[in-house]
C-alpha cells in the first residue's frame, strides 16, 4: 500500500487504518496535486482500491506526557469537537501526541479553544508541563542567576589579579 508513496517520492506524514481502510495525510507533494507525482501516486493507488482525496484540511495534535492514558482528563476540551468535524485521529506510537484532521478553516479556534482548556493558566501540570509563559520566566531568571555567578567569578578574579599586581610592587 506505501510502495506507490515511495515510487512518486512523496511522504507521508501520519497513518491511520481500519478494517476496511488506511487514511494518510501528505504535507508536500513535488510539483503539487496538479503535478505529475500526485496523478501518477492517485493512478497507483486507484488500481489497490477506492482513493478520496481531501483538500483544505488541518493536522491539530495535541501534545503531552503519557498522553493516551490520561483521555478522561481532556474531557471538558474535547467538547470542542463537537463543533468540528474530525476526519482522521492519530497517536503517536511513544503516546505523547495525539492528532486530529480537521477543516482548515475550524483549525485555528479548535487550537485556541485546546489551548486554553488543556494548558493551566498556573502551569505545572503533570501532562502537558509548565506554560510557556512560566518557561519564559524560569529561563529569565535562570540567565540572571547564571549573570549573577559570572559576575561574582569575574570579581574574583579581579580580585586575585589585584592582589598579585600588590604583592608585585
Amino acid at each position: 500500500c506505501f510502495n506507490p508513496f515511495r515510487e512518486f517520492s512523496i511522504s507521508v506524514d501520519q497513518v491511520a487504518t481500519s478494517q476496511s481502510g488506511v487514511s494518510v495525510t501528505i504535507s508536500h507533494v513535488p510539483g503539487g496535486i496538479e503535478g505529475d507525482s500526485f496523478q501518477g501516486l492517485l493512478a497507483s493507488l486507484r488500481r489497490l482500491g477506492e482513493v478520496t482525496v481531501e483538500q483544505k484540511i488541518a493536522v491539530v495534535t495535541v501534545v503531552g506526557r503519557k498522553i493516551r492514558k490520561k483521555l478522561q482528563e481532556l474531557g471538558k476540551a474535547m467538547e470542542a469537537f463537537a463543533e468540528v468535524e474530525v476526519l482522521m485521529v492519530s497517536a503517536s506510537s511513544e503516546d505523547v501526541a495525539m492528532s486530529f484532521v480537521v477543516r482548515e478553516e475550524k483549525a485555528k479556534l479548535l487550537v485556541e479553544v485546546l489551548h486554553h482548556e488543556l494548558i493551566p493558566v498556573t502551569g505545572g501540570d503533570e501532562m502537558f508541563g509548565d506554560t510557556y509563559k512560566a518557561i519564559k520566566e524560569k529561563d529569565a531568571m535562570r540567565r540572571v542567576s547564571m549573570e549573577v555567578t559570572e559576575a561574582a567569578a569575574a570579581a574574583q578574579d579581579a580580585r586575585l589579579a589585584l592582589l598579585s599586581i600588590q604583592g608585585l610592587g
